[in-house]
């Protein structure tokens, strides 16, 4: 496994962590993942997010993350590619996140999509670790690359978010130089297809699960990149 797989796959989990059902063992274990990874920041841009990452409490992550993507009385920001593709749930990205995850063993729970977020990086982390490198840079480039500027974008724009709005920051770096490893250009859109399906109906979220069958504690003990 190359170094650069294993650091690729160390940054993919923990964003899976971010956006996983929250409870305080899994929470330490992302505070754990943040730590380690401070370390090893992108930019200056990305240490000093991370830096305020650190600073962030259980509650407050809760809070955060209950209010962005789950609260019914919000404007909830949608959590599937194919939200931000076509507009819709369960579209195409769902497709084809499917018949890429389905080269593997990694198999989404009953109660989720294979385009989630939180999905596709819990998957692209697994398979960074495990030789398997080619399978995530695949999901990046079929299905992330298209939609997650805007995804991105969605959940920075929250008023009041510390946890998300840093975690936007690290995530638009570590984004920019996955282009860069695989060689992909962002896309460019000329409207939000999200925005337009936002604004006719109310967005109904999906409640935040387990993404996996595989347990993503098991993935790493977080023991550095020897």
């Amino acid at each position: 496994m190359s170094e650069i797989n294993k650091a690729r796959g160390y940054f993919y989990e923990m964003f899976a962590k971010s956006f996983e059902l929250p409870d305080e063992k899994n929470f330490a274990l992302l505070k754990q993942q943040i730590e380690f990874l401070s370390n090893y920041a992108l930019n200056d841009e990305q240490k000093l997010a991370f830096d305020k990452l650190k600073q962030v409490d259980f509650n407050r992550f809760k809070v955060e993350q209950n209010a962005i993507f789950y609260d019914f009385s919000f404007a909830n920001v949608p959590l599937s590619a194919s939200f931000y593709d076509e507009g819709v749930e369960n579209g195409k990205m769902r497709v084809k996140a499917s018949d890429i995850i389905a080269k593997s063993n990694f198999r989404a729970s009953d109660d989720v999509g294979e385009d989630e977020f939180g999905v596709m990086f819990a998957f692209c982390a697994l398979m960074l670790q495990s030789e398997d490198g080619a399978i995530a840079d695949e999901i990046f480039k079929v299905v992330l690359n298209e939609v997650i500027d805007e995804f991105v974008q969605k959940f920075s724009d929250k008023e009041g978010s510390v946890y998300f709005d840093n975690l936007a920051v690290v995530m638009r770096v570590f984004f920019e130089y996955e282009r860069i490893i695989l060689d992909v250009k962002a896309p460019v859109h000329k409207y939000s297809k999200a925005d337009i399906a936002l604004a006719k109906t109310p967005y109904t979220p999906r409640m935040a699960t387990k993404f996996s069958k595989i347990n993503l504690e098991e993935v790493t003990e977080f023991k550095g990149m020897d």
